[in-house]
């Protein structure tokens, strides 16, 4: 008898240590979960914040305002690249019709800083058109666009200057086949500013736009900035 309340305590005190087992062994594994759980969100928060880093450099390097915000439409099939130039990598395709955030134009390389779904970048500035403006302008085909062939010294008004006025004056331009701007049309308008603009674009000469070999004519959206020199 004495063996057998023995042995049964044996057995008993077993059966504690496997539950005890048992339990410390479950809250390994919540503790595990826990940790996974926790690596996870630290993850989501580093990228978050290496969006967020990558965003802000883009901004500073191409000296993007927020504020310039404009919503565009992609008027033909185009692409956007990560840096101001067709040779840099494609950041993916925009097809005809979407809607873009566009900011700054980088005259020179003939390039819109533009995001799209989150991601910033270029597209060819002859692939966009401001949504907001009414005009039956219908976009001419073309697979070369026009390319800058001279510019033109841009006059401040003495009266703006006077002022303190300054800003971007947007303008939808018409490029002949000749390359010649023959017609404008104001997109952004600052008064003081307008007619200084149009002025300018009228005497800068563009290699014209090109559809299967041909020369044609196009409609381009074009502005044209005013800063004050301290």
């Amino acid at each position: 008898m004495k063996f057998l309340n023995s042995l049964i305590r044996k057995m008993l005190a077993a059966g504690i240590l496997i539950l005890i087992g048992v339990a410390v062994s479950a809250q390994n594994v919540d503790n595990q979960l826990v940790a996974q759980d926790e690596a996870k969100t630290d993850l989501k928060v580093d990228a978050s914040s290496e969006s967020a880093s990558l965003e802000n450099n883009f901004i500073d390097l191409y000296e993007i305002n927020r504020s310039d915000a404009k919503d565009a439409k992609v008027i033909l099939d185009t692409k956007m690249y990560s840096e101001p130039s067709e040779s840099s990598e494609s950041l993916g395709s925009l097809p005809q019709g979407s809607i873009v955030k566009s900011y700054k134009i980088l005259a020179h390389e003939q390039m819109w800083a533009v995001k799209y779904n989150g991601v910033w970048g270029f597209v060819p500035m002859t692939s966009l058109m401001p949504v907001k403006l009414k005009t039956d302008i219908k976009p001419a085909k073309y697979d070369k666009p026009p390319k800058l062939k001279s510019s033109a010294k841009l006059i401040y008004p003495e009266v703006a200057r006077k002022m303190g006025i300054e800003g971007q004056v947007v303008l939808l331009i018409h490029i002949g086949k000749d390359g010649k701007v023959n017609d404008t049309k104001i997109v952004k308008s600052i008064p003081e500013l307008d007619d200084a603009a149009i002025s300018t674009v009228k005497k800068i000469k563009f290699k014209p736009a090109e559809y299967k070999g041909k020369p044609v004519a196009v409609w381009v959206r074009f502005p044209v900035n005013f800063k004050l020199q301290n």
